[in-house]
């Protein structure tokens, strides 16, 4: 049911997770000049340096769940946890993009580079958050649910 707020958060998750794909992350410079997007690292000319797989794949499969949680509404617990299991790899994400690729493989093989970070930089940090207002949303209709059916 999209009229329901957790649903709009999950919208937007999905939503920050295919604009992730089209926005660089952070713009590199150093020895070389370098764009860092989800999908991996391009020259200035935008041919591709390197691919990313595993940030690819945690990026899909977290647009998909976000997706499917919002279609499952009929079933609220299993809504729940589906959104902690979303949660998970959107923590995932957020630790592979910010902290292992473009910090430490990077400056191994550039040496000296500097990093100036683009607004979907906070694409991730925005979608953790997103989710977490979606499992109190779950969480208050769930309690709506019970309580209405107490009195019946």
């Amino acid at each position: 049911m999209i009229q329901r707020i957790q649903s709009v958060y999950l919208l937007l998750i999905a939503i920050f997770g295919v604009v992730l794909f089209m926005m660089p992350i952070a713009n590199i410079s150093g020895v070389k000049d370098l764009n860092y997007f989800l999908h991996g690292i391009n020259n200035i000319d935008s041919t591709l340096v390197f691919r990313n797989y595993p940030l690819i794949a945690v990026n899909i499969s977290s647009i998909i769940f976000a997706m499917f949680i919002v279609f499952n509404f009929k079933n609220r617990k299993y809504q729940i946890k589906l959104a902690k299991m979303l949660f998970a790899l959107l923590l995932l994400l957020f630790f592979m993009v910010y902290v292992l690729y473009p910090f430490f493989i990077l400056k191994n093989n550039l040496g000296e580079i500097n990093v100036s970070f683009t607004f979907a930089f906070l694409f991730p940090l925005l979608s953790l958050i997103f989710n977490y207002l979606a499992i109190r949303g779950i969480k208050k209709d769930d309690d709506k649910v019970r309580s209405a059916e107490r009195i019946r």
